[in-house]
């Protein structure tokens, strides 16, 4: 019977490496594309939009779960959800609670994003019920390239923040006119 130590090949050592590496490197690429908002910029620059338009707010990081802030303004109470998206994303609505967003093409027009992955956390948030003062607004940070909605299998509605998205409105954040009215 012949017995090979595989320990000491040093084909063995060159397979562990490369799968390591692999590893390693996977785990990077999805660290590097799952950004998270930037809550205090957003914050600040509402806060300065809202003063300069003389808009009398108050904005308060929320204490439930589902979502950050509640923006109140006179009676109106928008109880906002920021979601952080990888730069240059495309957000396609399937439905309430499936978010789909599709990045890695840049900023070029016209190229088909390569990658796509589900908005996390999204479920709770569109399943809360609110009060008749009360309006859910999900902020992209940093802004979408463009923001879709399916309506059935073969008609889609491009997004603004006139839009009713199942009784949500979704607005890039660099978007105040749903919050400033003229």
């Amino acid at each position: 019977m012949f017995y090979i130590n595989i320990f000491t090949e040093p084909l063995f050592y060159i397979i562990v490496f490369a799968v390591l590496a692999i590893v390693v490197g996977i785990v990077v690429f999805f660290i590097l594309t799952s950004p998270t908002p930037n809550k205090t910029g957003w914050h600040n620059e509402i806060t300065c939009k809202l003063t300069e338009a003389n808009i009398p707010h108050q904005l308060i990081k929320s204490t439930n779960n589902l979502y950050d802030y509640e923006l109140i303004i006179e009676d109106k109470k928008y109880l906002i959800k920021l979601l952080g998206i990888p730069s240059y994303s495309e957000v396609q609505i399937n439905n309430v609670t499936t978010w789909e967003i599709k990045f890695g093409a840049g900023k070029n027009p016209g190229k088909v994003q390569p990658f796509k992955r589900f908005a996390q956390g999204i479920e709770g948030f569109m399943n809360l019920v609110t009060k008749q003062n009360e309006q859910r607004v999900v902020i992209l940070s940093p802004d979408a390239k463009k923001i879709t909605k399916y309506i059935n299998e073969c008609e889609i509605v491009f997004v603004n923040s006139k839009t009713n998205v199942y009784n949500v409105r979704v607005i890039n954040e660099s978007d105040f006119s749903l919050f400033i009215k003229k």
